[in-house]
């Protein structure tokens, strides 16, 4: 099973999203913001959560820029996100679901790896175990 890791600081997208395509059967899903719902927001901008791992079936989440607008979400399609700042992106790891560890759900804000996998199922739906996930280390900043 192949793994990325990209440091972002080093690596420009163009390149990142080449050995992707090049490396992987996968198609790739540009990422240009970091939505969250609302039960994440007070974890993102304390600093708690420096990571947060995403997925799309079948494809590869990659961003588009190393910096992206954050926003706030919720389930009700009656609300409209809401900006509330800007993640600068520093690394970018592409591994399978199964890989994920305590580590990875410390960083992302959870307390277990058990935690963290529930809720990206809740997130995502039925995630197998050998699907690709990726695991976005951020840095959360606010414009003056």
């Amino acid at each position: 099973m192949t793994n990325f890791h990209f440091d972002l600081s080093l690596s420009g997208l163009e390149v990142i999203q080449q050995i992707i395509r090049g490396k992987m059967a996968l198609d790739l899903n540009i990422r240009d913001r970091f939505n969250f719902l609302e039960e994440y927001i007070e974890l993102v901008t304390s600093g708690r959560k420096k990571t947060t791992i995403r997925f799309r079936r079948g494809m590869i989440d990659c961003p588009v820029d190393n910096v992206i607008p954050v926003f706030s979400t919720s389930n009700s399609a009656m609300e409209r996100d809401k900006e509330l700042g800007w993640a600068r992106i520093l690394s970018l790891r592409i591994i399978p679901l199964k890989d994920l560890n305590e580590v990875d759900a410390l960083n992302d804000g959870f307390f277990s790896v058990n935690e963290l996998r529930n809720a990206l199922r809740e997130i995502y739906g039925d995630i197998n175990e050998t699907e690709f996930v990726s695991v976005y280390e951020f840095d959360y900043f606010q414009h003056n």
